[in-house]
């Protein structure tokens, strides 16, 4: 009967295990209780019905963003609409597309897109900026953030995000694999994350020390098919080089014929100067998010995540180095701000993890004492409105003043406002749940006061005005040969030099004299006259003061004088 009665109470033990542990530890607060119940809440991390919420927002998004491309339909920069009629040209040249510029990664990518039009290219980019947000979410499960929505929610409404989700732009592929990449990584599925890794540099060349450091830590990881496959797409394109050119070491030679001819091409803005912009890039939320991430670091003496907070950080650091002016450092990129977007899908995870490691800080409020600082230096100087290229300052009024043109300087607050908004949201001791919804929110509300369409400007609308002109034109008297130099031009009639019956060519003294009787010459002052790179280019003075050699029938100017289009038929 003792026996009995002991494995009895033997059983009971070992069938409550958590008994003699919580009789050992200490009684649970009403904030810790709360914490433990959110942590354990099945919605709040892997949960299908948040993933299949997430599936949802994206494509939400996705549309919304192409919607947005109507209302927005003026361009960041012209490459876009270059590279639309790029990626149409492959069909009749693959080869054409090995070039820095043209990327050809990027353009093999988009070559069948091209094919259904420019709206299905659109539409294409705007399921390319949605997905990167979904697999930020994905990433942020896998590192077991509490609140892994937030990371969708930070990229998908990133005003300079959004204002670029539905352009012909390579850093938003780049992105992509980038967060697709890490996710894969996480996921320890390496052999895909270094396809995806390789394809990287097959797009930007600028990404190599990182797959090379990706290599090396395949191999500490003992990945040996893994670290082969980081090599594929560089051989791919170092042989397919070779195959056109005969030079077996063409890709580095590219590389470095690239890097010489574009180091001082553009001007350097400044080692602070992606510092300066980084609210117009990634928004006040996030950057004061990320300030905050590695401060709660340095409290918990830890290292920062390597791919979630390291990776982006060096690739940032890398485009200010780009831009130091004292000593030229790597190619210069004229403060391009296109170019940090490949790294906002990571940086919208870490600010979401900021959110989790607050909670998991001792005396986590004392990051006021980095983050009010940062406030009062973003109120100085980061609040003024931009032009997408560098903040228009006191420093950019004083520039203009020496050009001889006026410039009123302006204030601008929304950067201030995410800042102090979300310290605010940081510091008030939210739970997860309310933390989900108040940065959400707020984050909403900053793209919506911040987003604004981008009008076509005065030297696009006319070149759209031209493309129309001749549309009209062959309608009313047939086809005829053409010069031209605007690339927009092919872009607003949705061709291509090579679908014309005569390929038209750009405009210089051969090409003038070899044009037949009645062919049309479309002059523009933005490209049909830089002597400084073709000697052979004309002035438009030569067309006018030939007339028994040229008619002018039309001209195009831009109603603010900067910009101005004539069109002259050859005699």
């Amino acid at each position: 009967m003792a026996k009995k009665k002991k494995s009895k109470a033997k059983t009971k033990v070992v069938s409550n295990p958590t008994l003699q542990k919580n009789s050992s530890s200490k009684v649970s607060t009403p904030i810790q209780k709360k914490e433990e119940s959110e942590a354990q809440d099945p919605n709040l991390l892997f949960s299908p019905i948040s993933t299949k919420l997430a599936l949802i927002l994206t494509l939400v998004a996705a549309c919304l963003y192409f919607a947005f491309s109507f209302v927005s339909e003026g361009f960041y920069q012209q490459d876009e609409a270059v590279h639309y009629v790029s990626m149409k040209r492959f069909w009749f040249n693959p080869n054409r597309i090995l070039s820095n510029w043209e990327k050809p990664g990027f353009k093999l990518v988009y070559a069948l897109p091209s094919l259904l039009g420019v709206h299905f290219v659109t539409f294409f980019n705007c399921l390319l900026a949605a997905f990167s947000g979904f697999f930020a979410f994905k990433l942020a499960q896998k590192i077991d953030v509490k609140i892994p929505a937030l990371a969708l929610v930070f990229l998908l409404t990133q005003p300079f995000w959004i204002g670029l989700s539905f352009r012909n732009y390579s850093e938003l592929l780049a992105a992509f694999l980038l967060i697709l990449a890490v996710y894969l990584n996480e996921d320890k599925k390496y052999a895909f994350a270094a396809l995806a890794a390789s394809y990287i540099v097959f797009i930007r060349q600028e990404f190599y020390p990182f797959l090379a450091l990706y290599f090396f830590f395949l191999l500490y990881k003992k990945q040996w098919l893994p670290a082969l496959l980081t090599g594929v797409f560089p051989l791919v394109h170092n042989f397919w080089g070779f195959a056109i050119t005969g030079d077996f070491l063409y890709l580095l030679n590219q590389v470095l014929k690239t890097s010489s001819e574009i180091g001082d091409q553009y001007p350097r803005q400044g080692f602070e100067h992606y510092f300066l912009m980084s609210a117009t890039v990634y928004g006040g939320i996030i950057i004061t998010l990320i300030v905050g991430y590695f401060t709660l670091k340095a409290f918990q003496k830890k290292i920062p995540h390597i791919t979630v907070a390291i990776l982006p950080t060096l690739y940032f650091l890398m485009y200010c180095i780009f831009n130091i002016q004292s000593v030229p450092i790597g190619p210069a990129t004229a403060g391009n701000l296109r170019y940090l977007i490949i790294v906002a899908p990571l940086f919208s995870v870490m600010a979401a993890l900021t959110v989790e490691e607050y909670r998991n800080t001792k005396e986590a409020w004392k990051v006021v004492y980095v983050l009010v600082p940062m406030a009062a230096l973003v109120g100085i100087y980061m609040t003024y409105p931009d032009n997408q290229i560098m903040l228009l300052d006191e420093d950019y009024a004083a520039r203009m003043a020496q050009a001889g043109r006026a410039f009123e300087v302006e204030r601008y607050f929304a950067p201030l406002i995410a800042v102090l908004g979300t310290i605010v949201l940081l510091i008030v001791g939210l739970s997860f749940s309310q933390a989900r919804i108040a940065f959400a929110v707020f984050a909403i509300f900053m793209a919506l006061i911040t987003l604004k369409p981008k009008l076509l400007s005065e030297e696009d609308s006319s070149v759209k005005s031209m493309a129309k002109w001749y549309e009209n034109f062959t309608n009313q008297y047939g086809k005829t040969p053409i010069l031209v130099n605007h690339q927009l031009f092919y872009y607003y009639l949705d061709e291509i030099p090579e679908s014309f019956e005569i390929m038209p060519k750009s405009i210089d003294s051969t090409t003038v004299a070899e044009l037949p009787q009645g062919g049309l010459i479309f002059w523009d002052s933005h490209y049909s006259y830089r002597p400084e790179q073709n000697k052979a280019m004309l002035n438009y003075k030569h067309f006018l003061e030939n007339p028994q050699k040229f008619d002018k029938i039309h001209e195009f100017w831009a109603s603010d004088r900067t910009f101005v289009g004539f069109v002259f038929r050859k005699r």
